[in-house]
């Protein structure tokens, strides 16, 4: 069993818990499928949206204020774009767009992410690391909990906006539109708040929806009520967690990437000081893509297995870092359970085995050995 010091500091333990071969391969193959999925809808929308890839990758490399609010910012300026007749085709093209590829990813996430909290709930409060045929089996079983659990709050949202778009409907009737509009704005003030808290709750609560079901085996409305409950009943205590798993997660990340950054780098050097010249058509093809003079082909299979295996490596980096994050969230929810409900961390939801049905107990059969011993007197 492991011991826990039962506090923030067992964040410090979501390295080792990260580190962990199971895990690591299922973030590996999430990032994988994650880059592929990208990748298509960005060569399908291109043809109507040329602005769809520099979007894209400002969503995935804004580093500063700025660019994250102008990014952020786009999806409400489509949205008020949807009420002008001359680009309202274009803003619910591009909503689509992002809405749809959004539903793929978290159905992609949904199963590897599932997976990996499972297997990071038992390694956590058990020691205990399962195979990756019972995560995806458990995450299976539950897999519309982890796929609709973040999506329940936005069908909230979207139901309180568009009730508030129907009172702005009401209020263009002539005459008294404008009367029941302001009789009934203070339950649209509502509706606003009650938003607003939805929002919160979705954007910071949805990081421990999946240690949710994967530590107590529970459904989508538990994940979400636990969710916002521990966030509002510790909303300082959740910040300051997260923060420290963001700053512990960034340390880690970076050696790991290091790490496999210097591996490769003695890998290749090491070979092309054994192979001499004939190494600088090979290293020309990693760097460009392009055959150099005289490349052979099996100098061509040789340059695409070294790119197979630079692929793999940045894979397993991706994948230790989605093994982290999902890791150090599940950590959290455990320490926010404690505070909260006062549940050791220890405990965690185990399938109860199948009941076999008892054999009825054997007849005693009859002594027949007096009998044998009167019979022979």
């Amino acid at each position: 069993m492991r011991k826990h010091r039962q506090n923030w500091l067992d964040i410090f333990s979501g390295f080792r818990v990260a580190l962990d071969a199971r895990k690591i391969i299922l973030g590996t193959l999430g990032a994988y499928a994650t880059i592929i999925v990208v990748w298509g809808l960005l060569v399908a929308a291109g043809h109507w949206w040329p602005g769809a890839q520099g979007f894209m990758t400002g969503l995935l490399t804004a580093h500063c204020a700025k660019d994250w609010i102008v990014v952020c910012s786009m999806p409400v300026h489509w949205c008020a774009n949807l009420c002008a007749p001359a680009t309202r085709c274009m803003a619910f093209q591009k909503l689509t767009f992002l809405a749809g590829g959004g539903i793929v990813l978290l159905f992609i996430w949904s199963f590897f992410g599932g997976a990996i909290a499972r297997i990071a709930a038992l390694d956590f409060a058990r020691d205990e690391r399962p195979q990756i045929g019972e995560a995806t089996a458990f995450t299976a079983g539950k897999f519309g909990s982890f796929f609709w659990s973040p999506i329940v709050p936005l069908i909230f949202v979207a139901v309180f906006l568009l009730c508030n778009v129907l009172l702005g409907f009401v209020g263009r009737i002539p005459g008294a539109g404008p009367i029941i509009l302001g009789l009934f704005f203070a339950l649209a003030a509502l509706s606003a708040f009650l938003v607003v808290l939805l929002l919160i709750g979705t954007i910071f609560g949805s990081l421990f929806m999946w240690p949710t079901i994967a530590m107590e085996g529970t459904d989508a409305f538990d994940a979400i009520s636990r969710a916002f409950n521990y966030l509002y009943a510790r909303p300082w205590k959740t910040i300051w967690c997260c923060l420290v798993a963001c700053a512990y997660g960034l340390a880690v990340t970076l050696f790991v990437a290091a790490f496999a950054g210097l591996l490769m780098y003695i890998a290749e050097h090491t070979v092309a000081l054994g192979m001499g010249h004939r190494s600088m058509r090979i290293g020309q093809f990693l760097r460009w893509g392009i055959p150099a003079e005289g490349f052979s082909v099996p100098e061509l299979w040789a340059g695409i297995w070294i790119k197979v295996v630079r692929i793999t490596v940045i894979g397993l980096v991706l994948g230790f870092w989605a093994s982290y994050k999902i890791s150090a969230m599940t950590i959290i929810y455990s320490v926010l359970r404690r505070d909260v409900d006062g549940t050791d961390m220890s405990e965690v939801f185990l399938p109860e085995a199948e009941e076999t049905p008892a054999e009825p107990p054997a007849e005693p059969k009859p002594d027949t050995t007096a009998g044998e011993q009167q019979k022979s007197e």
